[in-house]
């Protein structure tokens, strides 16, 4: 019931701002599991995973993302948000907020700037996890092209809160672009130091 609430209230504050909007996009996708950036499992268990973004100006946008198990209620999520992007020469950053409403967790507020030169990507994230210790991730990815429709990301992740141990890790995302807008991606993370273990999943995605 709870689940419901938040995506009829995310409905009624996206209604006006999209009428005005100056353009839409998203994804849709499903991935044989829930895997996070910190090799994190929320469910090892196939998930739909669905975010839209609403432009509201130039810089910045209204985003919604959510993620539901197809066979199990762990790991469901739904993330609601806005972020700004401002550039300068080839740099871009970006800031975003999020409020993260977790099935069977405590909910978060995710705090992040990211600066893109190029292929390189840094960003640092503050999680403000309700009732229980916050976080800080640090992650530097780099996007590599090896063709118009192939293009891979290996990326280093720090980690340090959550009452949990430090994280530090390594993973790699690749892309193979189907069509314009199927895609399919996998995505393995391995850990350096802490208590986590290596993790694979495997996606197929929409954009629109």
């Amino acid at each position: 019931m709870r689940y419901i609430n938040y995506i009829l209230g995310a409905a009624v504050v996206f209604t006006p701002v999209t009428a005005k909007a100056q353009s839409l996009s998203g994804e849709i996708a499903i991935h044989s599991s829930y895997l996070d950036d910190d090799g994190f499992v929320y469910t090892d268990e196939p998930v739909v995973q669905a975010g839209v973004s609403a432009d509201i100006n130039d810089n910045c946008s209204l985003d919604i993302w959510g993620s539901h198990g197809f066979t199990t209620k762990t790991g469901g999520e739904l993330d609601v948000g806005g972020s700004c992007r401002f550039s300068s020469g080839d740099t871009e950053i970006e800031v975003s907020a999020n409020r993260y409403f977790l099935r069977g967790m405590s909910d978060i507020t995710a705090l992040s700037m990211k600066a893109t030169h190029g292929p390189v990507d840094v960003s640092v994230t503050q999680y403000v996890w309700d009732n229980n210790p916050d976080a800080t991730r640090i992650t530097a990815g780099y996007s590599f092209e090896a063709n118009d429709k192939f293009t891979i990301r290996p990326a280093l992740i720090y980690q340090t809160g959550f009452g949990e141990k430090d994280v530090f890790g390594g993973g790699m995302t690749a892309t193979y672009a189907l069509t314009d807008k199927f895609s399919v991606i996998g995505t393995v993370t391995t850990p350096f130091k802490g208590d986590r273990s290596t993790q694979a999943s495997v996606g197929i995605s929409f954009t629109f």
